[in-house]
Order: C-alpha cells, then structure tokens, then sequence
C-alpha cells in the first residue's frame, strides 16, 4: 500500500495514493459562499470546476497553514462523477506499507474518518479516510451527466 504523508498541525497523516488523481500546487480558489463552511473555494481543472476542502480545517478546525509544501490534493471518489481537491499542509514524500504493517497498525478512535495509526520509521502516522470526512460535501454536488443533459434541453429549446 502507498501512502501520501502530510501534516495536520504537528501529526504526521496519510492517505492512500489509490485514489489520487494528481497532486497540483496550491492554487488561487475562487471563494464561495455556501452554508457548509467545509467547501474553502474551487478551480478550474482542465476545464472543469473543482470544489476543495480543507483537510486540516475538517479534522482539527484549524485553516492549513499555506506554504511551499501546501498541495492539492486532487482525489476522485467512487460516489462522484468528478474529482474534489483536498487542501494538505506539508506534503513531501509518500511512504510505502505492507499489508501485513496495516493490519497490525491500531485504531485509536472509534471516528470514521481517523484510521488506524501506524508506527513507522517516520513516527506515528495517522491514516486517514478522507471520503467519510467529505461525504456531505460530496453528496450536495451536482450531478455532471444531469448538468449537461439540462444544458443541451436548453440549447434546443432555442
């Protein structure tokens, strides 16, 4: 298994490289305004739009520290047709895992998005599940398929 390490404030995290898309430096977000205060901005990506979260903001509710190292995080879930950005402070290496090291790692909390955490030669390293963490961000967005769909209604009605 391959894991992506970052920080949240001190703590050394890790998510699992599988579903990353790309890892792209941070960027300027055009700030929106929604309810949720877990959505920070998005960004155009190839010309599509890209919502981002804030990892840090959603698990210790402290905004990232923005710096050199600070990265998005670009992932795509199996429940959303596009990718969401994850905003991560101090992202510098990947680390790689044996099966048998995640198995023996241990749970110190009962929270869904915190996993297990690991003992490795670069400390403790606190795994996390970033899809429970940003499962209602991911629910409220818009489905593209439909997006377009409405869109080309649209068009021919002219």
């Amino acid at each position: 298994m391959l894991l992506l390490l970052f920080h949240i404030g001190n703590n050394l995290c890790a998510i699992d490289t599988s579903k990353i898309v790309e890892i792209l430096p941070m960027v300027i977000l055009r700030r929106i305004q929604l309810d949720r205060n877990s959505v920070v901005g998005v960004f155009n990506y190839r010309g599509r739009m890209i919502p981002v979260v804030d990892l840090c903001h959603l698990i210790s509710d402290q905004p990232s520290q923005i710096c050199y190292r600070t990265r998005i995080i670009l992932v795509q879930s199996t429940s959303a047709a596009r990718p969401i950005g994850l905003i991560a402070a101090r992202v510098t290496e990947t680390l790689k895992i044996s099966i048998e090291d995640a198995e023996t790692a241990e749970f110190i909390t009962e929270s869904p998005e915190l996993g297990k955490l690991l003992l490795t030669e670069q400390g403790m390293v606190q795994l996390i599940h970033w899809e429970h963490l940003v499962s209602d961000v991911l629910a409220a967005l818009p489905n593209e398929a439909k997006e377009g769909e409405e869109c080309k209604t649209r068009l021919n009605s002219f």
